[in-house]
């Protein structure tokens, strides 16, 4: 699911952010350096995986980060924002130890995780102005991919709703 590279790793000092703005700094943090990427790579690969998922094991970015306590909480909140395909557009940002109080509605609420492996957590329901269900699945947050996943039955009814073929 989402991007994929190819090639090695490296161990250095990653620094999340522009370097304009203040960084999140993460020192002796092993990364990818990638020698292939995969055609429609959507630049969403950025460290924020658990260690489970993480190849041969080592710590991801962030959590290193967590782990060395350089994050005010152990969160952090993307915010995604169309700008159509232009370069230099700010298409949205992520907020490292805290919640994005700019772009995210009050109250945040939070979710247990299903899985240590994936941002995944029960969805209770769905809805939207033509169609709502309380039929609840698993469901992922994935930075990295750019659909949105649902059981099939789901998609179909919404589909329907709209006029959708």
């Amino acid at each position: 699911m989402g991007s994929s590279v190819e090639g090695f790793f490296g161990n250095d000092t990653v620094r999340f952010g522009a370097e304009e703005t203040e960084q999140l700094i993460v020192p002796g943090a092993i990364f990818g350096q990638a020698k292939k990427i995969a055609p429609l790579f959507g630049q969403g690969i950025l460290g924020l995986a658990f260690k489970k998922i993480a190849t041969d094991g080592f710590t991801p970015p962030l959590i290193r980060a967590i782990d060395l306590k350089l994050l005010d909480q152990p969160i952090f909140t993307a915010y995604f924002k169309r700008v159509g395909e232009q370069e230099g557009g700010h298409g949205g940002m992520i907020t490292y130890g805290g919640v994005d109080i700019d772009h995210c509605e009050q109250p945040v609420t939070y979710e247990r995780l299903t899985s240590a492996s994936y941002w995944q957590f029960r969805l209770k329901g769905v809805s939207s102005k033509k169609y709502s269900s309380n039929t609840g699945w698993e469901a992922m947050s994935d930075t990295g991919s750019w659909f949105i996943a649902a059981p099939a039955a789901i998609i179909e009814k919404i589909a329907k709703q709209y006029g959708a073929q």
